[in-house]
């Protein structure tokens, strides 16, 4: 069966306002060199901090290096209420206190990562090189961050240039053919300051426990179709014509394949095991921009805005069996060949203003639209065997 379809894009439009008390806010006074688009609703410090209305746990440089972790999902364990689980395609999910990963929004210098297609997104497609801070906020705090984040919003700021150009490059092997690469060059100049990274990982699966009696679904120690390649670039460029003024632009992109591994259990004769799924995905590829504004408006007022655009690719394939015969066999169903494609844009505007040292008020306007083109073929009814053909009759 030949299928083409394409979502009505869905507009999001969210207004929030949220006011605390005991909540520190940026000032003019309080501004830093500029990092883009930091997307701090309200200014949180390094470390975390309870706060009345949710809690903000920050992750560094610092931290981010001492963990040792290859991607996002690695290298933000650390953090209460987070839990990460691997499911049965390999792909890792990051639940906040409870609730799944489509309940968490994912921003990447301010763009948002989750896919239109199922609200998910894939942690492993952001290497730990790219990164010099995450931010995870849940709480009342996340609501100023648009829909989409009811258990959290995980925030990734990439790697700035700061002082001097200067660069750094990082090689590193492991078991299982695994290998990983990095560089990343950076600077500023006066009120300039510029960035670009690149990064790339591929592992030929992982093994599984030693004591695993293989199976005629899994007869090696390797696990089957469990192998990943990620490469990621980013590039970033600020500019401050005034103490009180700063613009910046930040490109990213990704790209990619992965196996997802069939269950381990090929049993005719058990009812209850399930059949086993032979599926990949090919030709990732993600790519995202951002523009944003701080703008210190006065000591105790800081507006903030910018927008985006993200779209990701790819090739969704399921196998008739192991030997990864493509829609071959026409006894079996639920095969398919889907190319998607996934496209968000968005504006993002706010305000936050300062009473004292006890009060602030924060408010936010967010809009956002979401498409979703699905094209290719899925056999979703058994056929007769001999008979083939796709025209159909």
């Amino acid at each position: 069966m030949l299928i083409h379809c394409k979502s009505n894009g869905r507009r999001i439009g969210t207004v929030a306002a949220l006011i605390a008390g005991a909540f520190p806010i940026l000032s003019a006074a309080d501004t830093q060199p500029y990092r883009i688009p930091e997307v701090e609703v309200l200014g949180a410090p390094i470390g975390f901090q309870k706060k009345k209305l949710g809690t903000v746990y920050t992750i560094d440089a610092e931290a981010i290096a001492r963990s040792g972790g290859r991607s996002l999902d690695e290298v933000i364990t650390a953090v209460p209420g987070l839990n990460i689980r691997t499911g049965a395609d390999g792909t890792p999910r990051i639940d906040i206190r409870g609730q799944r990963t489509r309940q968490v929004k994912l921003l990447v210098d301010g763009v948002p990562f989750n896919s239109s297609d199922d609200g998910q997104f894939d942690p492993t497609m952001i290497p730990a090189a790219m990164i010099e801070r995450i931010e995870v906020i849940s709480g009342g705090a996340s609501i100023l961050y648009g829909e989409g984040g009811t258990a959290g919003i995980i925030n990734v700021v990439t790697r700035r240039g700061a002082g001097d150009a200067g660069g750094r490059v990082t090689l590193q092997a492991g078991t299982e053919r695994e290998r990983t690469g990095s560089a990343f060059v950076g600077g500023s100049r006066g009120a300039v300051d510029w960035s670009v990274g690149a990064s790339h990982y591929e592992v030929d699966g992982f093994p599984l426990s030693n004591d695993f009696e293989p199976t005629s679904a899994q007869p090696g120690s390797l696990r089957v179709n469990s192998d990943r390649r990620v490469s990621s670039g980013y590039a970033s460029l600020a500019f401050a014509p005034t103490a009180d003024l700063q613009i910046g632009v930040a490109l990213n992109a990704s790209g990619g394949e992965r196996g997802s591994p069939p269950s381990a259990i090929d049993d005719g004769g058990d009812a209850f095991a399930q059949r086993p799924r032979y599926e990949r995905f090919e030709d990732i590829a993600n790519i995202g921009f951002n523009v944003a504004m701080d703008w210190a408006v006065g000591e105790d007022t800081v507006a903030r805005a910018w927008l985006y655009a993200n779209q990701s690719e790819q090739t969704e394939l399921r196998f008739d069996d192991a030997d990864l015969a493509l829609l071959q066999d026409p006894t079996i169903r639920g095969g398919f060949d889907l190319d998607k494609t996934s496209r968000v844009t968005g504006v993002h505007a706010q305000v936050d203003h300062a009473y004292g040292e006890h009060l602030s008020v924060g408010m936010a306007v967010d809009s956002r639209r979401e498409t979703l083109d699905a094209e290719g073929r899925i056999r979703d009814v058994e056929t007769a065997s001999g008979g083939g053909g796709g025209g159909g009759g």
